[in-house]
């Protein structure tokens, strides 16, 4: 029998004329590639006009490297993806990211591609935790912080299994959960040495700063480079796993 659904998974987003009585749809799988799209776009806007503020960005943020060349990459890498959202970078207080919103909003075709990538600015969190659940393509991870749960796709040629770690960042996409580009996994059963190693930078910066109480949450979010830099040197004492998704493998 002949399949006249256009959309056989059902996914698609309609818009109506009334004056002419035609429906024009098209499928949420393309809105989401261009939402994907999107991330890189946000990616080369920002090294391509801020690519001196990112540097000296990291060169006062990251003082501790590892000695490994991919640790680094890594660290400054998805560093940078942090600053672009929450670095200012003028006296407006204005991110990256709100530049970007400002200079290509105009050039984003679909509206509802621009109103997922604005919602970022209020969704997007570093999150930090371990792998509970795969459904399928889902993955499931519980925050060691908040014991929130978050349900996020998997990276092709980078699949974790139960128990590993996973750290990324929490976006909305189409009002699902999601990630922003990729995770980084974590391999190894070291969830105490971690914890600790995370407390002990948190309670540094509390004293630095003179803030009286700093929660897990508050500081993964405001602090990333210096907890991540926190982890990183904990994954190369304990000589653990660490992988993130190639961009050629996408």
């Amino acid at each position: 029998m002949k399949n006249n659904n256009k959309y056989p998974n059902g996914n698609r987003m309609i818009q109506s004329d009334s004056n002419a009585n035609k429906v024009v749809a098209f499928p949420s799988d393309k809105i989401y590639h261009d939402i994907l799209v999107s991330q890189e776009e946000i990616l080369d806007f920002a090294y391509s006009n801020y690519s001196d503020e990112l540097l000296l960005f990291i060169e006062e943020q990251l003082h501790t490297l590892s000695e490994d060349a991919y640790l680094n990459q890594i660290t400054t890498f998805f560093s940078s993806i942090w600053a672009i959202f929450y670095m200012p970078i003028e006296n407006k207080g204005q991110t990256i990211f709100d530049k970007f919103i400002i200079k290509k909003r105009n050039m984003i075709k679909r509206q509802i591609v621009l109103d997922n990538i604005m919602g970022w600015k209020g969704f997007f969190t570093p999150v930090f935790g371990v792998l509970k659940q795969i459904n399928g393509n889902d993955l499931v991870v519980e925050c060691l912080f908040s014991n929130k749960t978050y349900t996020i796709p998997a990276d092709r040629g980078n699949l974790p299994i139960l128990g590993d770690y996973l750290l990324f960042f929490s976006i909305q996409v189409l009002g699902k959960q999601d990630k922003f580009l990729s995770y980084i996994k974590i391999s190894g059963k070291v969830k105490d040495s971690i914890l600790q190693s995370i407390e002990e930078s948190l309670l540094s910066i509390q004293v630095e700063n003179g803030i009286e109480k700093l929660s897990p949450e508050t500081y993964i979010n405001n602090y990333f480079p210096q907890f991540l830099s926190t982890l990183i040197i904990e994954v190369t004492e304990k000589k653990l796993h660490l992988n993130v998704m190639d961009s050629n493998q996408k």
